[in-house]
């Protein structure tokens, strides 16, 4: 806990402190008064409430949030970091999502943010955490380290595609229904599909329609003579899969030419991670069109573990040649990255034999997933590392 005057100000102290579960009401309202103010119309005990519900565990709310609070005015300003786990393949990292960056109208300029989230990122780095993620503007969050992150494919399929391309796909007989939160059934089906992603965070069974909903959104499972083929994360317009698995080919076939039929959209746009390689390989012979971006910004807090894990589920789903490199990374010990065969592994070495690099550039190395200036001469195959969360795991 730390204290200071506020800029302009010979009164009132600002406290910057852990957040207290009986101000979790606080929390929300003010979270909605900052960006309903900016016109976004947001009311995050509705919108997230796997953080802010009536349900929610607000010691557990309140642990993860940081706040500036003035001694007369109340809460000025507050950030989250939702903590979860990446699963993959190769093994785990520990996560950081950053989310509900606030601060009150009257307060910016203050210096509120360079406060808090060095902090926050500090504290995650010394309670184990290896990544931090957060949605936002590249230029304001590259001050704290953040670097664009994840590659993000976009498939759109138009009627057309569906008519020329799926003309003799049999579709009639798919069901599909929504997955309330009273649908154990629905959510059992939903949540074994999502266990067998190559890379996946920690979604509880008991909480997985309400994690999928976060931000207005649906799921929808899809049933074929009783057998499920997959499911679905949509927005409410139903034009956009933010989330799609499906049991095999066949199946997602099926089930983007019932989706037409079922809802009458003209356009459906679906959204698939880098690793889900297959399906979005298997999309992209049909689709109208193909993009690519990033999916979100990325502050790296352990670079050797996340670049031996992540270099490693990589391989699992794409060619990664042979090679090894040594970093000298700001802020952390010297290590040598090898690929062999296709196995990763990672061995400290001396500071002689190191590509010197700041913690930032280390970050735009593994994650950014396009070429940019002043990029390091590396494996063409090695990075960008899939570091990225699908939309119901973000914060």
């Amino acid at each position: 806990m730390t204290a200071r005057r506020c800029a302009g100000s010979s009164t009132n102290m600002i406290t910057y402190r852990k957040a207290r579960p009986e101000e979790f009401e606080a929390m929300a309202s003010f979270a909605n008064m900052v960006f309903n103010h900016k016109g976004d119309p947001i009311q995050f005990h509705r919108d997230l409430t796997k953080v802010y519900g009536p349900g929610a565990d607000r010691r557990f709310a309140a642990d993860m949030h940081t706040l500036a609070v003035d001694d007369a005015l109340g809460i000025r300003a507050m950030i989250g970091a939702l903590p979860n786990v990446m699963h993959t393949q190769a093994g785990d990292l520990g996560v950081r999502y950053i989310g509900t960056v606030s601060v009150h109208p009257q307060a910016r300029g203050e210096g509120h943010m360079k406060a808090i989230l060095p902090a926050v990122l500090k504290e995650a780095r010394e309670q184990g955490a290896d990544i931090a993620l957060l949605g936002g503007q590249r230029q304001r969050y590259g001050y704290f380290g953040f670097v664009p992150s994840g590659t993000v494919w976009t498939m759109t399929v138009i009627p057309a595609n569906v008519r020329h391309a799926l003309g003799g796909v049999r579709a009639e007989d798919v069901a599909w229904r929504r997955v309330e939160r009273a649908d154990r059934e629905g959510a059992h089906a939903a949540a074994q599909l999502h266990a067998k992603g190559r890379i996946r965070f920690d979604r509880p069974e008991d909480r997985f329609v309400e994690i999928c909903e976060s931000y207005a959104k649906e799921l929808w499972l899809a049933e074929r003579g009783g057998d499920v083929q997959g499911y679905v994360v949509t927005d409410r317009a139903k034009g956009e899969w933010l989330e799609v698995a499906a049991v095999d080919a066949d199946a997602l076939d099926a089930m983007v030419k019932s989706w037409f039929s079922r809802h009458g959209v003209g356009t459906l746009q679906i959204t698939f991670p880098d690793w889900q390689a297959e399906d979005r390989l298997h999309v992209a012979r049909y689709a109208e069109d193909v993009s690519m971006a990033p999916g979100a910004c990325a502050c790296i807090l352990d670079p050797r573990r996340v670049a031996r894990t992540l270099l490693a589920a990589k391989a699992g789903y794409a060619p990664v040649e042979d090679g090894a490199l040594a970093f000298d990374v700001e802020g952390f010990e010297p290590f040598r990255l090898t690929v062999e065969g296709g196995a990763v592994g990672t061995a400290s070495c001396g500071v002689g034999e190191c590509m010197k690099l700041s913690a930032f550039e280390m970050s735009m190395l593994l994650c950014c997933p396009y070429p940019y200036e002043g990029r390091p001469e590396v494996p063409k195959t090695w990075f960008p590392l899939p570091v990225w969360a699908q939309g119901p795991d973000t914060f």
